[in-house]
């Protein structure tokens, strides 16, 4: 039921939207143009003033523990350096801000009583940068209380169908759809999905990634469930190869993937491998069994520095965090976070937010925001006032030599096909 909840919701919006793609096709580099001038407030020129007064205060939820750790715990560092950073180049409209960060470890009941609390005792203006595994625990009591949750867990459906939920990246379909792209650019014909057990997201999407496979003309003959604790994954490991798998994408976090891949290759099987958003880590890097592997992301490629605002978020955690960008834990995830907060302090600008202001002004500031890609941090957002929000491209890599690289021309996204956005739309109305 949940499912066809959020498909039935997804064809209604794409309908709405129009689903314009922002390039000429699905193998082809973003035609998006930079931010507006307007944005030029993200950049990491220092204020001439240090901020003054009452802080304008923010939430932050994430399962920093539990099963997806491995693949989210660095992510409260990350806004902690995000609001470091901030304050220390003039905070938001000469006020400093301050987030407050909490751990609901996956758990549902437990993420449903930290957002009441953020809401209604810390008065946040706006959940920032999150990445809870569990939204649909507290997204109506978000939908009540008009609160926008601004990036970063855009694999979670509720980015998707809830128009409070404000992606600042990629959402599930469109990383899918860009990875069996990516895939049958890479000659590869028969996909394979190993979903985790342990959250909804994970899983949801199955049917989905078969329909997209019959669109963009790659197999999914494969599918079957793993856990972080499994002790062994070589039954589903050979179940994959009897398949005729040739690659495998292994939705669960980093390190469980590396895991999964390094049994597949001890039985000589070695699918190219394919990852989407918080599943793909640095810890793959030098490891034979995640040489060649195809992933599309939410946002920039983490280890490209030839956007100006990607340098800043790295010399931001570097400062404030030391540390951190030398862990396991270390991933996409964590640009999507810093780009949760850059889309916030670029609404709270245009707003003109004050430390008195309400989630409702936060909602003035995200509504200007057209084709928006907050100085390369983000593909184009274009959020609409009552309305969930639908983007249309995807940043692909892969792991070359060791090294996550970018896929396309000056690390720009590439975009859904325009002839194939209707028969999304049709597939999304199916399921």
């Amino acid at each position: 039921m949940r499912e066809r909840r959020v498909v039935a919701v997804g064809a209604a919006l794409a309908l709405a939207l129009g689903l314009t793609a922002c390039g000429s096709g699905s193998d082809s580099t973003s035609s998006t143009t930079a931010s507006t001038a307007s944005s030029a407030s993200t950049s990491s020129t220092p204020a001439a003033d240090a901020p003054k007064g009452a802080p304008i205060v923010v939430g932050n939820i994430g399962s920093f523990s539990g099963p997806q750790a491995a693949s989210l715990g660095a992510a409260d560092e990350t806004i902690k350096a995000w609001e470091s950073y901030t304050n220390a180049n003039g905070g938001i409209n000469g006020h400093p801000v301050k987030v407050i960060v909490a751990d609901d470890a996956g758990n549902p009941t437990k993420a449903a009583q930290i957002v009441k609390k953020l809401v209604e005792q810390d008065k946040v203006q706006a959940l920032v940068g999150s990445t809870s595994t569990v939204t649909e625990s507290f997204q109506k009591y978000i939908t009540a209380k008009k609160v926008p949750v601004i990036g970063s867990a855009e694999f979670q459906q509720d980015y998707t169908s809830n128009p409070l939920f404000f992606p600042t990246g990629t959402q599930a379909v469109t990383f899918d759809y860009g990875l069996l792209v990516e895939a049958k650019k890479a000659g590869v014909k028969n996909v394979g999905l190993m979903p985790c057990a342990e959250v909804a997201a994970c899983s949801l999407g199955a049917k989905l990634l078969a329909g997209l496979g019959q669109i963009v003309g790659v197999n999914v003959p494969f599918v079957q469930k793993i856990t972080v604790s499994q002790p062994s994954y070589t039954a589903a490991c050979l179940a994959a190869k009897a398949k005729g798998v040739d690659g495998l994408s292994i939705v669960e976090n980093a390190t469980t993937v590396l895991r999964v891949a390094d049994q597949c290759a001890q039985q000589g099987y070695k699918p190219r491998q394919l990852n989407v958003s918080a599943t793909t880590g640095t810890v793959w890097q030098d490891q034979a069994s995640m040489e060649g592997t195809i992933a599309t992301q939410s946002n920039p490629v983490l280890a490209d520095t030839s956007i100006p605002a990607l340098r800043t978020f790295h010399q931001a955690l570097d400062q404030y965090q030391p540390g951190v960008a030398k862990g396991d834990q270390y991933n996409e995830t964590d640009v999507s976070v810093w780009a949760g907060g850059q889309a916030f302090k670029l609404a709270a600008e245009r707003a003109k937010l004050k430390p008195t202001s309400t989630p409702a002004d936060v909602l003035k500031g995200l509504y200007t925001f057209k084709n928006e890609t907050v100085d390369g941090l983000t593909p184009p957002l274009n959020y609409v006032a009552g309305k969930p929000t639908f983007t249309t491209c995807w940043f692909p890599q892969q792991i070359k030599a060791g090294k996550f690289t970018p896929l396309t021309q000056d690390a720009k996204p590439s975009c859904i096909a325009p002839a194939d956005l209707p028969k999304i739309v049709a597939l999304l109305k199916s399921l």
